[in-house]
């Protein structure tokens, strides 16, 4: 896998003007050592890890404007990566009117295309795109994390370097050129057709040298770009459980887990802040020693849904399976042997109107999802009535997105939980099916 990590960027070939030491005396030095720090040259990650780059932004201003990216895909061959990142509708500075006209622009000429392959299946520019430019040799660059009196040094694998793309005005260049090219026909129809000289030629037989040329050409880099399939990536939360599991292995499997960042590095600056997140950031090693009562609700807010194992894993060896079953069961619900943490559970207000209206439309996926479902954002819209931020919010941490399908449940059936716990998954499909009832009484039969 390839994991895209934004990161400390640290300059390796500092020029730093040398100076001559001001002497003392015959043995004494005015800057003298007071520590000596050893490093060490991490490989775990090495070959996996990819620093992002935001030539365009400030930096003192955030990369995603309080907004995580909702959708991201690769392009291997090509080392394309892009982003969407939505655009606050809300915001006084926002042009409706603008950004459906761009939307309608962007659709593709065929009128029969479904909703959801299109642009803007919202019918309105709602996010915007980042595309990538790929560095396959940043010598300079690598992680650097003090552990244990110890410097930890990952190298970076590549660079990218992230740009606003507008790919999506061509569909307009398109329509114009295919309207032009419908009028002219529609022009020489009408008119008398005469009898016309045909000319005919041979052509020559291409040297090595020129097919050598054309596959080194643009045209044929545009088609093989344009042919590559787009691969879809998750796009994990900061704090969540398999982004701390990958910051614990910038410091090899015999380091401390802690990963605090200090305030004002690199990382928080750019990293957008975290909506409905716990007021304290805890590391994964402060949650855990904590009564189990305690530590798997705040494992729940942080990741939404989480597997048996990996639960079990981290917590302390004198904790029972049924103590873990019967909280996750308090706390979670049961799709595909995973557990979801409730929709209440994310709420600190669960009698406001806005965060009944979340709950809502949060169970309404998960009962789509229970259903081995896939929904758009467009289809929660309409049902629920929930704003396009409250859906990605929703969607992002429990799904991923694929083309022309829409987004389904991110994780795989558990059937080792399945077949080993039975009883308890009895026991979470009666405490669903009250929740499915207050879904069926607010939205009728047909979900």
């Amino acid at each position: 896998f390839s994991a895209f990590l934004v990161f400390v960027e640290m300059d390796l070939s500092l020029d730093v003007e040398e100076k001559k030491p001001q002497l003392l005396d015959d043995n004494e030095v005015d800057d003298p050592v007071i520590a000596e720090i050893p490093v060490v040259l991490n490989k775990t990650l090495a070959s996996q890890l990819h620093l992002l780059q935001f030539p365009l932004k400030h930096a003192n201003l955030p990369v995603f404007n309080h907004y995580d990216p909702v959708q991201a895909r690769f392009k291997p061959n090509h080392q394309i990566l892009e982003m969407d990142i939505p655009i606050g509708a809300n915001n006084e500075n926002y042009d409706g009117g603008q950004a459906e006209k761009l939307a309608e622009d962007a659709n593709p000429l065929d009128d029969d295309t479904e909703e959801q392959t299109k642009p803007f299946p919202n019918g309105t520019m709602d996010y915007h795109t980042l595309s990538s430019t790929f560095d396959p040799n940043p010598r300079r660059y690598a992680i650097g994390k003090m552990n244990e009196g110890k410097l930890f040094l990952t190298p970076i694998h590549g660079l990218f370097q992230m740009r606003p793309s507008f790919n999506f005005l061509d569909e307009r260049d398109k329509r114009e050129k295919k309207e032009k090219e419908m009028a002219q026909e529609a022009l020489k129809s009408t008119q008398l057709s005469e009898p016309q000289r045909v000319k005919m030629s041979y052509k020559r037989a291409e040297s090595a040298r020129t097919i050598a040329a054309k596959k080194k050409s643009f045209n044929t880099h545009k088609i093989n770009l344009d042919e590559e399939e787009w691969i879809p990536h998750t796009v994990v939360p900061n704090s969540g459980l398999q982004a701390m599991e990958l910051q614990k292995m910038l410091v090899g499997v015999e380091g401390s887990n802690d990963f605090s960042p200090l305030k004002g590095d690199y990382l928080a600056q750019i990293t957008p802040p975290i909506i409905h997140a716990i007021n304290k950031k805890q590391t994964l090693d402060e949650i855990t020693p904590l009564p189990i009562h305690q530590a798997i609700p705040k494992i729940l807010k942080r990741a939404h849904v989480v597997t048996f194992a990996s639960i079990w894993r981290h917590l302390p060896e004198s904790t029972t399976i049924d103590e873990v079953i019967n909280t996750l069961l308090h706390n979670a619900v049961i799709i595909n042997g995973n557990f979801v943490a409730k929709s209440s559970l994310l709420e600190s207000d669960t009698r406001s109107h806005a965060s009944i209206q979340r709950m809502l439309t949060r169970d309404y996926v998960l009962y789509r999802f229970r259903h081995g479902d896939t929904v758009t954002r467009t289809q929660i819209r309409e049902k629920t009535n929930a704003t396009l931020e409250d859906v990605n919010n929703i969607l992002k941490p429990l799904a991923v997105h694929t083309k022309n399908v829409g987004w389904g449940f991110k994780m795989p059936r558990d059937d080792a939980f399945l077949d080993a716990h039975s009883d308890a998954v009895a026991k979470g499909e009666v405490e669903w099916n009250q929740v499915e009832r207050g879904l069926l009484e607010r939205f009728g039969e047909v979900l």
